[in-house]
C-alpha cells in the first residue's frame, strides 16, 4: 500500500540548478520544491554514488537570490533516460529558510487563486449558456410493443 511521506505542499517549478555531491557539480532541473525539500531531474548518467549528502544551489530570480542548501537524498527514481532526486534539506541558513518559505506560500496561493478563477469562470459560463435538454420520450401505450406503433 503506497502511502504519502509529504508533511508539505509541493509547488511544480522548472528551474535549472546545480547540486553537488562530492564536490563534484551536477546540472539539474528542480522539478518541485517545498519548505523541507525538492526533487530534481537530471539525465541519467552511470555514477557511483560515495555519499547520500548533497549540496543544492537553488536560484530564486524573484529575489534576486541564490538559496544554499545541505541535503539528503531519500529517494532516487530511475529510467533509461532519467535520473531523479528526492532530497530533503538537513541545513540552511535562516534567511534562505525564510527566502524558501515565502516563495513557496506566494506559489501556492497563486496557485489556488488560479484554480479559484477557473472554478469561478466555469460556473458563470455554465449559468450564461442555455439549458440543453432532451426531448421528452414518446409516450407509450400499454399494449405498445417497443419499436412498433400501435394499432389504430
Amino acid at each position: 500500500m503506497y502511502m504519502e511521506r509529504r508533511n508539505n505542499i509541493r509547488i511544480p517549478t522548472e528551474r535549472e540548478m546545480l547540486h553537488f555531491i562530492s564536490d563534484r557539480p551536477f546540472r539539474s532541473k528542480a522539478l518541485n520544491l517545498s519548505n523541507t525539500g525538492l526533487f530534481l531531474g537530471k539525465s541519467f548518467e552511470p555514477y557511483k554514488r560515495p555519499t547520500r549528502k548533497v549540496q543544492v544551489e537553488i536560484p530564486i530570480p524573484e529575489a534576486s537570490e541564490i538559496v544554499w542548501a545541505a541535503g539528503e537524498i531519500v529517494y532516487d527514481a530511475l529510467s533509461p533516460s532519467f535520473h531523479g532526486l528526492g532530497i530533503r534539506f538537513t541545513g540552511m541558513a535562516s534567511r534562505h529558510a525564510r527566502l524558501i518559505g515565502e516563495f513557496v506560500e506566494e506559489m501556492r496561493v497563486a496557485i489556488l487563486k488560479r484554480m479559484m478563477r477557473e472554478i469561478r469562470l466555469k460556473k458563470e459560463l455554465a449559468l450564461a449558456l442555455p439549458k440543453i435538454q432532451a426531448p421528452p420520450p414518446p409516450q407509450r401505450y400499454e399494449r405498445t410493443l417497443v419499436g412498433y406503433a400501435p394499432a389504430g
